[in-house]
């Protein structure tokens, strides 16, 4: 298996503490940016697509890993907020 560095986690500041929300987002993320270097869509719309399929996938994936381990991987305690985000956010600005 690869490390959290050769994935891009340790970049990030994820190393081992990845949650498993963040693994998800994650992986949305990189399948969007795979489909749209491959399909280069030109359009706002066709780029929307190509964000909803790469969504997709990751939250197929999620749907799974609730299944496998019977429970939800979203909690409480990993979940933020719109205004924890909003505040995250602007608290990395100032730095």
């Amino acid at each position: 298996m690869p490390k959290a560095s050769e994935m891009g986690f340790a970049k990030r500041g994820f190393g081992r503490s990845v949650r498993g929300v963040s693994l998800f987002t994650m992986l949305g993320e990189r399948m969007t940016t795979e489909l749209s270097q491959e399909e280069k869509p030109e359009t706002f719309d066709k780029s929307k697509d190509v964000a909803k399929r790469g969504g997709k996938v990751a939250g197929n994936a999620r749907i799974d890993a609730e299944k496998e381990l019977g429970r939800p991987v979203t909690t409480r305690q990993n979940y933020l907020s719109i205004t924890d985000k909003k505040k995250k956010l602007i608290d990395k600005s100032k730095e």
